[in-house]
């Protein structure tokens, strides 16, 4: 594959992916995370200079988990190791 087609293939899967978000719809992406939206609650603080209760409305956000067995391979580097080694023998 080259790099150009290699560009449009992975346009597209951000594209689905950004367009799932805006829909609402969580993604998986198995044994490396987990991205869910979700509305944040409104909340309350104290404004530093006026010393008034203020409220900060309720907004979108994204709670994004990883995966433990993902976080454990690179804790051990051995994805990094894997990945080292693929490109040095496709080279090679």
């Amino acid at each position: 594959m080259d790099e150009a087609t290699a560009e449009q293939v992975a346009g597209e899967i951000f594209a689905d992916l950004r367009d799932a978000l805006c829909q609402g719809k969580p993604i998986n992406l198995t044994n490396i995370l987990t991205i869910t939206p979700y509305m944040r609650k409104a909340r309350k603080y104290r404004h530093p200079t006026r010393n008034r209760d203020m409220v900060a409305p309720s907004a979108p956000d994204l709670r994004i988990t990883i995966s433990p067995a993902f976080k454990g391979a690179f804790r051990d580097r051995d994805v990094v190791t894997k990945l080292i080694a693929a490109k040095h023998a496709k080279a090679g």
